[in-house]
């Protein structure tokens, strides 16, 4: 670097002691020459010194422009240094020297380099891990249908509405919300706790509380009964899950109680490229309840391990 740093100022210097022009010459700086008043023989020793020292045209530029150069100048005498090559019958930035000419070769086989690097990275990008962009399309979203059958393994919590169909001998439909305290309360009877039950318990629990208020109710023994009644689950509450690790966005989502894991990879764009898709862990209250891999979907079809969440899971 300094022999190039000593290059620039020599050639500096020699146009500085051009006698066309009588201004003052600051060797880091050529604005105080026009370059196109310079002789021929000024351009000729300025290209010699330069091919000596084993330099492109665009190395010596680099340089120039480093030490405080004017481009606008620089540019011009390279210009000039063309055109003088050129009538030569020597390219714009070839050398004659063998020394040079071995530096051409090196720096042949530095691009050659470099563009093999560039492109192997290319490549690097653009191969796909397998199941990369599962989570990434919109045609694949996940989302939880609300057209099923109430799930018999759902478990209630605050914010679920739980809808009570009654017929027969008598006729009455309740659309109750579950309560912050875990409740639902029925017109003239007390609250009934259904917080943390599965559907199927909670609806055993509200049929025989509503045995006090229909008598034809018999939930034990139907065909004894003239008067019938269904639980069913109507609007579901949201949950909040925290999805960390190698993910694509990591945080915490607002989810419906309805969803699985997957609902929740997908809110978070999936695995990243140093993520796994093999060992995804669904933890609840501090223990791993469930491994996910992704690939028992992928190649088999298989759900097993996509489990419904919770509030408060963390994948």
């Amino acid at each position: 670097m300094r022999r190039y740093l000593l290059l620039i100022a020599g050639i500096l210097l020699l146009l500085a002691a051009t006698e066309i022009s009588a201004q003052s010459f600051n060797p880091t700086d050529l604005r105080g020459v026009n370059v196109n008043e310079l002789s021929e023989e000024q351009i000729r020793q300025a290209d010699r010194e330069i091919r000596d020292r084993g330099l492109s045209l665009s190395e010596f530029q680099q340089l120039a422009v480093a030490q405080g150069a004017s481009q606008a100048q620089v540019s011009q005498l390279l210009q000039r240094i063309r055109q003088l090559r050129s009538t030569q019958g020597v390219s714009g930035d070839s050398v004659e020297t063998g020394e040079t000419r071995s530096i051409d070769r090196d720096q042949d086989r530095r691009i050659e380099f470099e563009s093999d690097t560039v492109q192997q990275e290319v490549i690097s990008d653009s191969l796909k891990i397998f199941g990369m962009d599962l989570f990434s399309k919109a045609s694949i979203s996940f989302e939880p249908s609300f057209n099923v059958p109430t799930p018999k393994d759902y478990t209630l919590g605050a914010g679920d509405e739980i809808v009570i169909d009654i017929w027969g001998a008598a006729e009455q439909t309740y659309r109750l919300t579950v309560s912050p305290e875990g409740n639902i309360r029925i017109p003239n009877l007390g609250p009934i706790h259904v917080n943390g039950l599965q559907i199927d318990d909670a609806e055993n629990r509200i049929l025989n509380r509503l045995t006090d208020i229909y008598s034809g109710l018999r939930p034990n023994n139907p065909d004894q009964g003239n008067t019938f009644a269904q639980i069913t689950l109507g609007n579901v509450r949201s949950i909040k899950v925290t999805v960390i690790g190698e993910v694509v966005q990591p945080g915490t989502y607002t989810i419906s109680s309805l969803s699985t894991a997957f609902n929740a990879l997908y809110a978070a764009g999936g695995p990243n490229r140093q993520g796994t898709f093999r060992n995804i862990q669904i933890i609840r209250d501090k223990e791993i309840l469930e491994s996910l891999d992704v690939y028992d979907f992928l190649v088999d079809g298989n759900q097993e391990s996509n489990i419904r969440l919770r509030d408060q899971d963390v994948i």
